[in-house]
């Protein structure tokens, strides 16, 4: 019998941190959507195992970040970037159907949000998660 209530225990634990950790992703998410910005980002790396992972760099107000996501890129690709204008690093790559064009500056021109998609299960929450408690620190 205490086994059993030790396993349901464990199970409620493992539940609750999962669920938390999703409240946290959505939670993220939800705030870029709201808050949205755009720029462009270049892959920096990709790995060609299965997953497809690219790791890509983007600058903000002079601050540059990373972020990856598993999508299938070729490395130095030019992207476009969406990210939270209130925590710069929570950004994604998005889908744009025509080359991003960049004035001399280095800012996008005529960008048609309308056109921009991107979903919710290509998100990953930043790239400065080294723990789990890095998940609740926004900035």
């Amino acid at each position: 019998m205490k086994s059993k209530k030790g396993a349901i225990i464990l199970l409620i634990i493992v539940v609750l941190f999962f669920a938390s950790i999703f409240y946290r992703n959505i939670t993220t998410y939800n705030s870029m959507k709201k808050n949205a910005g755009y720029t462009y980002g270049t892959i920096i790396k990709v790995w060609n195992d299965d997953s497809w992972y690219s790791r890509y760099q983007y600058t903000v107000e002079g601050k540059v970040y990373q972020g990856r996501q598993g999508e299938k890129h070729s490395l130095q690709d030019t992207v476009l970037i969406i990210y939270d204008t209130t925590a710069p690093r929570f950004s994604m790559i998005a889908e744009y159907p025509s080359p991003i064009v960049l004035d001399v500056r280095g800012k996008i021109i005529a960008l048609d949000t309308a056109l921009i998609k991107f979903k919710w299960s290509d998100y990953l929450p930043g790239d400065e998660i080294h723990s789990i408690k890095d998940l609740w620190s926004l900035e």
